[in-house]
Order: structure tokens, then C-alpha cells, then sequence
């Protein structure tokens, strides 16, 4: 098999739940109506429905608010009232597309905010030298002068920087252990702060150890909490150690440490094997690399805007999947509104027809249809914001691995974007239904089989 080649293991679970809701929606609705009509007599069914009976609603008892209404807003208001079954599918179909255009937008929020929150917001530096372990402490200051005295390079600090596990109950958990130098200076270099509101700056102290938010949950532990450090997944545990904080992190697991903290945890003073370098803005950090990577004792450079580049590269592949997502939110939405202002000009037919009669002018009678679609749309639409909130963090909370957290944070343009199609939506359906009532022939929507 080539490398090439793309294994897409199907999940028959998914795909039978899948198929069982789909049926339900669909065939479960039409077994459902037509269970309700067969119900009925021969003679029943040949003669047109009857229209709801109008009942008085509960604004009518708010006499402040039912005063100040027109003619037209307390029709509008009675008939919403008078069709229930219409009233809570256009909020619910409204709300449910709504909800689904937000958490598009927000995972294309998230998505595109990852990179720019690890490597702007958390990570102060832009790169990682890596030096030969086997220099002498001689030969490792003689490395670092040569590194600050690269072009491009403004500052550094030593650290030492391993990959070390943690005991979980489904099994070990690796981050990487970074012991600095200088602990004062590790904040110019990582902006430590919680990794839930009000995110206040913490301090990296002997009083315990500092571990990301994502490597925090899989261990299932939180500040005061204690965990067993192991070297490898082999080997024996070095000891506990007590959690002193979570701070905020998106893009693989951390864990920060004092030299006081390893040397009693490991029982020898941390052997400084990396160094964290600040590069000039303005400088190629390309070329930083390389002129790096020529000192003699380096053994790697890494640094950030080219593991940012990655990053996007790799995320910018989910785009194709949103739009889709928003697409057919989009189409959803018209769908729904379409289908039910049909539904609705139909059922009504012959009560729209009398007001033709009675002289409404078309404009008039789309009005005194619109006003509903408009109320309804709004709530539907106000429910909407906060199902699609849930939903943006339930997928996000979902599609999270091991070594990515996104998070659940959205825009307030696409708040608004989502709400604008919807909008939009539903102004096309609406003038779509506009030339539906033009042609409402008064004569025949009169007549009477009986």
C-alpha cells in the first residue's frame, strides 16, 4: 500500500444511528399524518378543512401592551396563537438552522484562532535551539554566545527540555517538561496565565510544578492535585509532584518546572540542553535557522512561524468541510421557511381570498402575512443564538485529540453574518410567497363543495 492511499475506516454504529433518525424524521412524520387523515370519515376528507378556531390569547390579558396595538398587530398576534403547530415549527426550524450557520462560523473561529492564540498569545519567543547533551558546560556557553551573536537573534534563555509521561488511569500521558534557567525570565518568554476566566498571570514558584489546560484533563487533575512523573512509559516513577496551576495552552502539553523542583524530583541538577531565542520582526526567520543550524553543538532549530505555517496549512483543509456546513445551514433554512409559508398561504386560501375581497391591496395582504413570518423568524432566531453557543462548544469539546484544544470562542461578525442569512433567507421566501398570494383567484377560493 502506498503512503499515498487514504483508509477511510466506515463506523457501522454512526451510520446505522444515522439511518434510524433519518427514517424517523422522515418516514415517522408522513406515517404520523397519515395515520391523523385515514382517521377520518369518506365524507370528512372531501370537504376542505375547517380554519382554526380563534381563541384569546394571554396578550390580551396584558391590557398595557394589547391597548397599543393596531388592527393588524393583534391579528398577527391572534393568528400566531390560532395555528400552534406552525407557530413552534418555524421557531424550532428557524432556530435548529440558526443553530447550525453559528457553529459552522464558530469552528471557522476556532480554527482559524489556534495558531495565532498558542504562538502570539502563549508563546512570546520564535524558536528552539537544541544543543549537543555531551558539551561541556564550557563548550554549551561558548554555543549560546555564538547563538546570541547570530544575526536576527535578540535574545535566548536556557532550558532544559525533555519528553516525560504522567500516570493516568487509561494509561500514561506524555508532555514535554521544560525546566528554565532563569523562572523570573520564563514569563518573557511564555506568557503563564490560567486557562479559565479571569486568566490571571501565574508565576512559576518551587511550590509546585505548572501543567497545561489539555494535559490537565486527560490527567483528570487540577491545581492541588498531585501526579506521578515517569521517564518513559517503561519505566519506574521518579516520584509525585504537586500541581501547582493549569495554565493556558492549545497545541501539544507542557510542563513547567523549577531546577529546585527537578533536583529533588530527579536528584540531579537539570542539564540544560535547548534555549528559547526572541527574534527581531524584522528579521528572515528562515535564514535565523540556518545560520543557527551551522554552529557546531546544534543539533536542531525549530522554530515558530514555520510550524505556525504548518498549522494553517493543515486547518485551512477543514474550510472546504465549513463552507459545506454553512452552505447547507443556508439551504436548510430556505427550505424550512419556504415550506412552511407555503404550507401556511395554502391552509389559508380561503381566509386570504375573503380579504381580497374585502379590498386589501397586495401589498396589504403580504403585510398581514409577512408580520408573522417576521415574528416568528425573530424568535426563532433568538433561539437560535444560544442552541448554536451549545452546539459551537459541544463539536469543539468533540473533534479536540491529544496534543490540539480549540477554543470554543466566536467572533461577534459571525454572529452577525448568521444572522443576516437567516434574514436574508427568509426576505427571499417571502418575496417568493408574494407573487404565490397575487395569484389567490377570489372566485374559486370562495366556492364550496357543499
Amino acid at each position: 500500500m502506498h503512503l499515498t492511499q487514504t483508509v477511510v475506516q466506515p463506523h457501522i454504529l454512526n451510520a446505522v444511528a444515522a439511518t434510524v433518525l433519518a427514517l424517523l424524521a422522515t418516514v415517522g412524520g408522513a406515517v404520523a399524518a397519515s395515520a391523523r387523515v385515514l382517521s377520518e370519515n369518506p365524507a370528512a376528507l372531501m370537504r376542505p378543512e375547517a380554519p382554526k378556531i380563534g381563541k384569546r390569547t394571554f396578550v390580551e390579558d396584558i391590557d398595557f401592551i394589547w391597548m397599543r396595538l393596531n388592527f393588524a398587530q393583534k391579528a398577527a398576534c391572534r393568528n400566531l396563537f390560532r395555528y400552534k403547530k406552525r407557530l413552534f415549527m418555524t421557531i424550532l426550524g428557524v432556530a435548529g438552522c440558526m443553530a447550525l450557520l453559528l457553529a459552522g462560523f464558530g469552528i471557522r473561529d476556532s480554527v482559524e484562532m489556534l495558531p495565532e492564540k498558542q504562538f502570539n498569545r502563549v508563546f512570546s519567543y520564535q524558536g528552539t535551539v537544541g544543543a549537543d547533551t555531551s558539551l561541556s558546560r564550557a563548550e554549551r556557553r561558548q554555543l549560546l554566545s555564538k547563538v546570541a551573536s547570530v544575526e536576527g537573534v535578540t535574545e535566548y534563555l536556557q532550558t532544559k527540555s525533555i519528553v516525560t509521561y504522567a500516570e493516568t488511569e487509561k494509561g500514561d500521558t506524555s508532555a514535554y517538561l521544560i525546566v528554565p534557567q532563569d523562572t523570573v525570565k520564563l514569563g518573557e518568554y511564555v506568557h503563564l496565565r490560567e486557562a479559565r476566566f479571569p486568566h490571571d498571570d501565574v508565576a512559576l514558584t518551587d511550590d509546585g510544578i505548572l501543567i497545561t489546560e489539555k494535559f490537565a484533563k486527560a490527567l483528570g487533575v487540577s491545581a492541588g492535585d498531585m501526579i506521578t512523573i515517569k521517564e518513559d512509559e517503561t519505566a519506574e516513577p521518579v516520584g509525585d509532584v504537586r500541581v501547582a496551576g493549569v495554565v493556558e495552552n492549545y497545541l501539544s502539553s507542557y510542563i513547567y518546572m523549577t531546577p529546585n523542583i527537578y533536583k529533588a524530583l530527579y536528584g540531579e541538577t537539570a542539564s540544560l540542553n535547548a534555549a528559547l531565542i526572541q527574534v527581531d520582526p524584522s528579521a528572515d526567520t528562515n535564514a535565523v535557522a540556518e545560520d543557527l543550524l551551522d554552529i557546531n553543538g546544534v543539533t536542531s532549530v525549530s522554530m515558530n512561524a514555520t510550524t505556525q505555517a504548518q498549522v494553517n496549512s493543515m486547518l485551512g483543509n477543514l474550510n472546504v468541510i465549513i463552507a459545506v456546513m454553512i452552505l447547507a445551514a443556508g439551504l436548510l433554512a430556505f427550505i424550512v421557511l419556504y415550506n412552511l409559508n407555503n404550507i401556511n398561504i395554502t391552509e389559508r386560501r380561503r381566509e386570504l381570498a375573503t380579504l381580497k375581497v374585502l379590498g386589501f391591496y397586495p401589498g396589504e395582504l403580504a403585510a398581514y402575512v409577512y408580520r408573522e413570518n417576521v415574528i416568528l423568524t425573530l424568535f426563532g432566531t433568538v433561539l437560535g443564538m444560544g442552541l448554536g453557543f451549545v452546539l459551537h462548544w459541544f463539536v469543539m469539546q468533540t473533534v479536540e485529540t491529544e496534543t490540539v484544544m480549540f477554543g470554543a470562542e466566536m467572533r461577534f461578525t459571525s454572529y452577525l453574518f448568521a444572522i443576516l442569512l437567516t434574514i436574508v433567507f427568509a426576505v427571499l421566501v417571502n418575496a417568493l410567497m408574494y407573487f404565490r398570494m397575487k395569484k389567490i383567484d377570489m372566485i374559486e377560493s370562495l366556492k364550496s363543495v357543499e
